[in-house]
């Protein structure tokens, strides 16, 4: 029997979440907004726990007309959408849990891919991806 592990990790894009107080109106117009999105959150699991979560890998990709930008823990980057797509930034791992504070985050149209990556150098065969458009 081999003992090798070979089970990929999973990581997901959570959506903020919104005070009890807001109307679903408000939490809509909140969640359309870059200051939710400031710090991106998710949950990571991993089938063999023994291995455990290396990193979590994001792309987060801006669409203006025929060029992208990406950005790189900083700022973000105009290049073709090819390369952008393969540009990745190292989340915070804690747990089951990852964030990510992103310095900058203007207005716009946003694909955000997160993708995890075990000990045992396993990656999650589909990313997690969420589309954004902050007004």
């Amino acid at each position: 029997p081999d003992a090798t592990d070979r089970r990929a990790p999973t990581a997901r894009i959570a959506v903020p979440r919104c005070a009890t107080r807001l109307s679903r109106t408000a939490c809509r117009r909140f969640r359309a907004s870059p200051r939710a999105w400031r710090t991106l959150r998710g949950t990571v699991s991993d089938p063999s726990p023994s291995s455990g979560i290396a990193r979590v890998e994001l792309t987060i990709v801006r669409r203006t007309g025929r060029r992208c930008a990406a950005y790189d823990g900083r700022r973000f980057v105009s290049m073709p959408c090819a390369r952008a797509g393969r540009r990745t930034v190292a989340a915070r791992v804690r747990g089951r849990a990852w964030a990510l504070r992103l310095l900058t985050l203007p207005r716009g149209r946003y694909v955000v891919t997160a993708r995890a990556v075990d000990r045992a150098a396993n990656r999650q065969r589909r990313p997690a991806a969420r589309s954004l458009g902050l007004r």
